[in-house]
């Protein structure tokens, strides 16, 4: 008799014990990231309602309802928790919800506390298009009155036909490389401020395109006030190895041929423009130029990047704008927009 007493009294306590640390009350956590890659799901948490005692004596994490085959311990800081889906069974599928739930063992009693409901995805999310932008690196503009003189230091670049002006703008390479490397480019706009107007462009307006470049050039210091130092583009040479006086200063590679209109074959940019917008008469703000195609080539390495010059589609006809630089406030930019 006194053995069964024994036992029964055993049986209870062993009943008390497990019961005292039974399931016994929910709540929720403040979910402040969540994030999957394959089958593993990361779960950073904040704020437990109710609140979360710290005195816990164990931690367990569930999978609408069930507990891997390690039954789900991890450690219990409180913060966060990584699991891999592939070990509680049955398996998700492509498709599923699921919700997280953790539960804390006190002395008495356990609390769980679930999460959001979620979607088990299979694939993996492509990521959003990213989009950049950078500064000019250098423009200038040149002028077929002032054939050696450079603008590399003036706050404008300006384009007219009459003594023709032609801008030129670039970026630099190793910035653009250095942000999309070898990722697809979506779209490059390349966007001048209208910093000055003549307002003699016809009823309905005249074209101004960007071709993109084909040799090397210096920016230079020089302004229609100070003839600079140094070396700079001019109309005669994109590198004047002596902008301070009058003179071409400039053979072979680093000069170019802004003149012959009619032979194309000797100018310094790809005879075909790459965009080409409208410039009316009042027009303020930003003109946006679509240089993708061209970008892309300076990311993949098919061409070099020199920039890109500005001039009119018909240089016989009138129109003056002038554009802001980077000595501005209304530097030129290229927005790039690349598939990460």
């Amino acid at each position: 008799m006194k053995k069964f007493r024994l036992l029964l009294f055993t049986i209870s306590l062993l009943f008390f014990v497990f019961t005292s640390h039974a399931y016994a009350s929910s709540g929720t956590m403040t979910v402040n990231s969540f994030s999957q890659s394959g089958n593993n799901v990361t779960l950073t948490y904040g704020d437990f309602s109710p609140p979360l005692d710290r005195d816990v004596l164990g931690c367990q994490v569930l999978v609408n309802g069930l507990l891997d085959g390690n039954e789900g311990h991890w450690p219990c800081d409180a913060s966060s928790v990584t699991i891999n889906l592939a070990s509680y069974k049955p398996q998700l599928e492509n498709g599923d919800q699921f919700q997280i739930a953790l539960n804390y063992q006190y002395i008495d009693p356990t609390y769980r506390y679930y999460s959001n409901i979620y979607t088990y995805s299979t694939v993996t999310p492509t990521p959003q298009p990213a989009t950049i932008a950078f500064n000019a690196s250098g423009d200038t503009y040149v002028r077929s009155g002032q054939q050696n003189e450079n603008e590399g230091g003036s706050n404008r670049m300006r384009v007219q036909a009459s003594g023709d002006n032609r801008s030129l703008v670039r970026f630099d390479q190793g910035a653009i490389q250095g942000a999309v490397g070898n990722k697809q480019v979506l779209s490059a706009k390349l966007r001048l401020n209208i910093t000055d107007n003549g307002n003699n462009w016809g009823a309905t307006g005249r074209t101004v395109d960007v071709h993109r470049l084909l040799v090397n050039w210096i920016e230079g210091n020089g302004t229609e006030n100070s003839r600079g130092t140094g070396s700079g583009a001019t109309w005669n040479c994109a590198i004047d190895s002596f902008i301070q006086n009058q003179a071409k200063n400039c053979s072979g590679s680093s000069e170019w041929e802004m003149g012959q209109p009619n032979n194309p074959a000797v100018h310094p940019w790809v005879a075909s423009p790459s965009a080409t917008q409208t410039i009316t008469n009042n027009q303020t703000g930003i003109v946006e130029y679509d240089v993708t195609v061209d970008v892309a080539s300076f990311v993949n390495g098919s061409n070099s990047n020199y920039g890109w010059l500005i001039k009119k589609t018909n240089e016989n006809q009138n129109g003056q704008v002038s554009f802001g630089t980077r000595e501005s406030s209304s530097v030129p930019r290229l927005v790039v927009t690349y598939q990460p």
